[in-house]
């Protein structure tokens, strides 16, 4: 008779271990379909996103006319580089707001080196 009641008593634990294992197996099941659903509407979202960028930027290089364009885009670079011998023209006054930002280059036989920048209130900005 106590053998019974024991052996009772032990399927009656198996049988609330088993359930209380499936119904956390149930509950982790859940929470991973919320999951996957939540990821998969940000892959949507992003590869909506990519598929607009990539419109914009085929049409922009569609209307895209370099001797109309590079002038406009490329006014920067044009500026301040010389285009024989790559040198920054520092003769032209206009440029000064262009020119401190290249502060902090030094080069030596071509090389650039990266060098602190002086006169900053912060000890961690570098600049090449």
């Amino acid at each position: 008779m106590a053998e019974k009641r024991r052996l009772k008593k032990e399927i009656k634990q198996r049988e609330e271990s088993y359930l209380a294992r499936l119904k956390k197996w149930e509950d982790r099941e859940k929470r991973r379909a919320k999951q996957y659903d939540k990821d998969e509407e940000h892959e949507a979202q992003r590869q909506k996103t990519i598929a607009r960028e990539a419109k914009k930027l085929r049409q922009f290089l569609e209307d895209y006319q370099d001797e109309r364009d590079d002038p406009k885009y490329y006014k920067f670079v044009f500026s301040i580089y010389n285009r024989e011998n790559g040198e920054i023209d520092s003769m032209n006054p206009s440029l000064t707001g262009a020119l401190s930002c290249l502060n902090g280059v030094a080069t030596t036989n071509g090389s650039a080196r990266r060098t602190r920048r002086t006169g900053t209130t912060s000890a961690r900005r570098w600049r090449r």
